[in-house]
């Protein structure tokens, strides 16, 4: 029986990893493996409580890493810039994991990065290209799952989605963004976990939905019934000023409007991938 480790398994794409290979599975013939830095959590025990393997590791910490990806076929990383050491922890992070997963005997990575990654216009982008080279050079069978923005990060409606929209119209204008649910990014990233042959070696820049702003707010609309969003007004200076550096770094990159990825291309690998309608929608059903 197969057994894959997930990172970041409490997180919004991790967690979108095991949702996805629990339906895939059909809950029976594999094992998942989840590692966390506190097991007392609530989300560890809610793991623990489906059924899944929850063990105490770090992505700082090659030895704990090591031992919780042995018995493993199969691996999906996750990394984050948001430490105190930024972009060159992440990097770290990467290569650290990769290291020890060749030490565990572990076959195959499945990394998530970001659409973009080669431009080093976006240094938190970037590094996760680092990340892909070296996964690349270890000797392991590996995909690549290149994430555009996440329509999770929508909040419900009310207040905080139309100050979120208006922050979204400062910084970008009427340039179109690329959208892509976390639920579809755990698809495509579970499929490449369990057909390792078939993904070995690809890269997928995977997107749901290529939309403006006022094109979002539309779409949001009508999953809600047609419940007019809010209008808020924010100038593009006070939503620099007040984002982090690499965010602005990031808001400046997406309004130039050339984030790779096609949502024809993805439907090769998540033939029902969600646009922003349809996650909206399915959100909805779901509080």
């Amino acid at each position: 029986m197969p057994r894959y480790l997930i990172t970041g398994a409490t997180g919004q794409q991790g967690g979108g990893v095991v949702e996805a290979l629990l339906h895939e599975s059909g809950h029976a013939d594999i094992e998942i493996r989840a590692i966390t830095r506190n097991l007392s959590s609530n989300s560890a025990k809610d793991l623990q409580n489906r059924g899944i393997e929850v063990v105490k590791a770090d992505l700082g910490d090659g030895k704990s890493l090591e031992a919780a990806l042995r018995g493993c076929e199969a691996a999906y990383l996750v990394t984050d810039f948001r430490g105190p050491g930024g972009v060159e922890e992440e990097k770290e992070q990467g290569r650290t994991f990769v290291d020890a997963a060749v030490r565990a005997g572990v076959k195959h990575i499945v990394f998530s990065s970001v659409s973009g990654s080669e431009d080093e216009r976006v240094e938190h982008f970037h590094s996760k290209y680092h990340i892909e080279k070296y996964i690349q050079a270890s000797g392991l069978k590996w995909a690549v799952i290149r994430p555009v923005g996440f329509m999770d990060l929508i909040p419900p409606p009310g207040i905080g989605r139309a100050f979120f929209l208006a922050a979204m119209k400062a910084a970008f204008g009427d340039v179109k963004q690329k959208w892509i649910a976390c639920e579809d990014i755990g698809k495509g990233a579970a499929k490449a976990l369990m057909q390792p042959n078939h993904f070995n070696g690809k890269t997928y820049e995977i997107v749901g939905d290529v939309a403006t702003v006022n094109e979002v707010k539309s779409a949001l609309e009508r999953a809600d019934n047609g419940r007019t969003e809010w209008n808020v007004w924010l100038p593009k200076y006070l939503v620099m000023l007040f984002s982090p550096y690499h965010y602005r770094q990031m808001f400046q990159w997406l309004a130039l409007g050339v984030q790779p990825g096609e949502v024809q291309r993805t439907k090769e690998l998540i033939p029902d991938v969600m646009n922003v309608e349809s996650w909206a929608r399915k959100k909805t059903k779901q509080e």
